[in-house]
């Protein structure tokens, strides 16, 4: 066995263990998507407050902005998510069963018991390779999904975020339009 197995063999470990790291990463979108909802939540819950046309105007366009960048982040994340077929070395019991093949083979058309290892870790060495370039193909994917994921949730939440603007303006001007006119009749009541 040579230092070039051990390599493969590293390459392969940190593929998955890269894939795990990403796995885990998708919290980040998905807390971010879960934040939009809850923003939009509370502005379907108080449109009642609306009512100038240049506030609702503005309004509107910075949150269907937001739901446009929400969208591309939804869609990204699904991709990230969807299944990805990722490689992995053969099972433990048939690497063995084709070792045993194999020695049988050698020992049956008198080969050398070096030819066995030498031949066995060769075939190991082309599954890592195989395995960890699919992985590594797979990650590279997901990474740029995900990537793409956080970037558009940061604009639908900055676009969310600049659609309070309008929305608090325009609640503050009719809060205050309702504790006027709650004064004059609590006066006129009198």
């Amino acid at each position: 066995m040579d230092n070039r197995y051990d390599f493969y063999k590293e390459q392969y470990y940190f593929e998955l263990n890269r894939k795990n790291d990403l796995t885990n990463s998708l919290a980040i979108p998905v807390g971010f998507l879960t934040a939009l909802l809850t923003g939009y939540a509370y502005f379907l819950l108080n449109l009642q407050f609306l009512d100038k046309w240049y506030f609702i105007t503005t309004f509107v366009v910075l949150i269907i902005v937001s739901i446009y960048y929400g969208g591309k982040a939804v869609f990204h994340l699904f991709h990230a998510f969807r299944g990805l077929d990722y490689g992995y070395v053969p099972e433990p019991k048939k690497i063995y069963l084709y070792e045993q093949d194999y020695s049988n083979y050698v020992i049956t058309h008198g080969l050398s018991s070096d030819k066995i290892d030498e031949s066995f870790f060769n075939n190991l060495k082309k599954s890592l390779v195989v395995t960890t370039n699919k992985n590594r193909e797979n990650n590279n994917f997901r990474s740029k999904r995900i990537l793409k994921a956080n970037i558009y949730s940061i604009y639908a939440i900055l676009f969310l975020f600049l659609s309070t603007i309008p929305f608090i303006i325009n609640k503050n001007i009719h809060d205050n339009r309702s504790m006027n006119s709650t004064k004059t009749t609590t006066y006129e009541g009198r």
